[in-house]
């Protein structure tokens, strides 16, 4: 397995004397706008201020570069695995078009995965460990960032990580925070097996638990005009939406 890519956070700075409590619009990212007169933070963890002249707006789909500042994911986790959880992925499998033969594999080794996540900083390293291997990436989150000082606010922009899957196959993912940098959300593409479909996933703490991590995995099948005639006439025809949520228990 190759190393992980680690990728460069590429920032715009706004230009010197824009209006912090200006609503940013972007057409791909929710606007928030931010105004404090607080110092700028040391950039590893959200910060949102609470005084009586700040301006906060952050809709539920904004877009952070950083988590909140009681938020973290690192941790050693075990998956809690229960008859339901079994076939949910089972379904959520059989609408990735995965063979027979991969899903009873699952079934006799899921109790075995580990999850292995460092956060730190825009960053955050996985290690996923089962008895066929490992798979370690690191994902760099891009959104806004954590300061609006006089200098203006921080616009987003993408930033994308490229690896190899467990598959062997190179794949780019884009990630950042939501709901106020307590979710890391990120969307895996360019897997050939899946025809142009994506993975998204979200990853957060159990609101009244946390030492529950919490992972929703989604898979959006591609696009009828995505394909060609041979893939809409073969296997690629059953792609279906699917969902699963995972739930894992702290072991460190």
């Amino acid at each position: 397995m190759a190393a992980p890519v680690l990728v460069s956070p590429r920032k715009y700075i706004a230009p010197r004397g824009q209006n912090c409590g200006e609503l940013l619009e972007d057409g791909l990212h929710s606007s928030i706008s931010i105004c404090s007169e607080e110092k700028e933070s040391s950039g590893s963890r959200l910060s949102i201020p609470k005084t009586d002249n700040a301006s906060v707006f952050v809709s539920q789909h904004s877009r952070w570069a950083f988590p909140s500042n009681s938020t973290d994911l690192s941790g050693v986790w075990k998956p809690l695995v229960t008859d339901q959880f079994k076939r949910d992925y089972d379904e959520y499998l059989q609408n990735c078009s995965q063979t027979i033969f991969f899903r009873n594999l699952f079934r006799s080794t899921v109790g075995l995965t580990r999850e292995e996540i460092v956060q730190d900083g825009r960053n955050l390293h996985m290690t996923s460990s089962n008895p066929m291997g490992q798979w370690k990436r690191s994902l760099v989150s891009s959104g806004w960032e954590t300061d609006c000082n006089g200098e203006g606010a921080r616009m987003p922009e993408p930033i994308f990580s490229k690896f190899k899957d467990p598959d062997g196959d190179e794949v780019e993912v884009e990630a950042w925070w939501e709901d106020e940098g307590t979710k890391h959300k990120s969307i895996l593409r360019g897997k050939p097996r899946v025809k142009g479909g994506t993975f998204v996933t979200s990853r957060y703490l159990d609101a009244t638990n946390g030492d529950i991590l919490v992972c929703d995995s989604s898979f959006e099948p591609p696009q009828s005009n995505e394909l060609d005639l041979n893939d809409r006439e073969s296997k690629s025809s059953h792609f279906r939406p699917g969902f699963v949520r995972w739930k894992y228990k702290r072991l460190v």
